[in-house]
C-alpha cells in the first residue's frame, strides 16, 4: 500500500509539472504572436478594460450618467454569445467543411 501511495504521489508531480511546462509554453506563444502586432495589443488591452469597466459602470446609481443598465448588460452578453457562435460556425462549415446540425440548433 506505501509503495502504491509513492507511486501514485510521483505521478501527480510529473503531471503536475507538465500542466506548468504547458501554461508556460501557452503564455510564450501568445507574447510571441503579439510581439510585433500593435493591432493586436490594442485590441486585447481594449477588451481587458471593457471587462473591467462594464462592471464598474453597472455598479453606479441609476441616475448617474455613465451607468450602465442590467438590461444592456444581459444584451451584450447574448450579442458576445451569438458572435462565438458564428464564429464556430464560420470555422467548422467554412474552413473544415463540415456541417453540423448541433450548431444550428442555437440559431432557431
Amino acid at each position: 500500500m506505501n509503495m502504491l501511495f509513492s507511486v501514485s504521489k510521483s505521478v501527480r508531480a510529473a503531471y503536475s509539472h507538465n500542466v506548468a511546462e504547458q501554461q508556460r509554453v501557452n503564455q510564450m506563444f501568445l507574447l510571441q504572436i503579439l510581439k510585433n502586432d500593435k493591432g493586436g495589443r490594442w485590441l486585447i488591452g481594449l477588451l481587458i478594460a471593457l471587462i473591467v469597466a462594464v462592471p464598474v459602470l453597472n455598479s453606479l446609481p441609476a441616475d448617474s450618467a455613465l451607468h450602465v443598465p442590467t438590461y444592456t448588460i444581459s444584451l451584450l452578453g447574448k450579442y458576445l454569445t451569438l458572435a462565438l457562435l458564428a464564429v464556430a460556425v464560420d470555422l467548422v462549415c467554412g474552413y473544415l467543411g463540415i456541417l453540423t446540425l448541433g450548431h444550428a440548433a442555437f440559431f432557431a
